[in-house]
């Protein structure tokens, strides 16, 4: 279709433009170029805790998203010098995918807000929805910890105001949710 078409074309620009602005993009994408002329070269994710990955000087960040290290143990980061690209399409999938057929409704969040975790995308793109889908808004976490109570007042009175509810989190959160439960 024109729009596959019009997509590939933009994504090949932004290639291009990252191979020549990031160094370590350009050794990637070369090294995979001697392999599959045709391939696209994705960064592994340990590359950013390996090194920044970004096109404008840690000056101009307006934000620096960092990795849990649940994995490896280092923390990797993503630096940001714009977000409305990152809101954008997290507001486009959050309507498509969790809020299609409402405005606004309760929300329950189970992580961290953004303000107590001001590094983590998740908890910036949760305090997104709050924004955008929110109607009354609960958050399960006080002081970097699961507060069951806050959770359950939160699920008790969407109940009692007979109104739909969404429980959004991370999914240890919600493993240690059930546990408490």
């Amino acid at each position: 279709s024109s729009d596959e078409r019009a997509r590939t074309k933009i994504l090949a620009a932004v290639a291009e433009l990252q191979v020549a602005a990031i160094p370590v993009y350009s050794r990637l994408a070369a090294a995979r170029m001697r392999v599959d002329p045709d391939a696209v070269a994705a960064l592994p994710t340990d590359v950013f805790r390996m090194t920044r990955v970004a096109m404008h000087a840690p000056e101009d960040d307006v934000r620096l998203f960092r990795t849990s290290g649940t994995t490896s143990g280092e923390r990797g980061s993503h630096a940001f010098r714009d977000l409305s690209l990152y809101d954008r399409a997290a507001g486009r999938e959050a309507r498509r995918m969790l809020f299609p057929d409402c405005d606004r409704m309760r929300l329950v969040i189970v992580a961290p807000s953004a303000r107590d975790a001001n590094d983590s995308s998740l908890s910036y793109m949760l305090a997104r929805f709050v924004d955008w889908f929110g109607a009354h808004s609960v958050y399960g976490f006080r002081d970097g910890a699961l507060d069951v109570s806050a959770v359950v007042r939160g699920l008790r009175e969407a109940e009692a105001a007979k109104e739909p509810v969404a429980i959004l989190g991370t999914s240890f959160a919600f493993v240690h949710l059930e546990d408490a439960l």
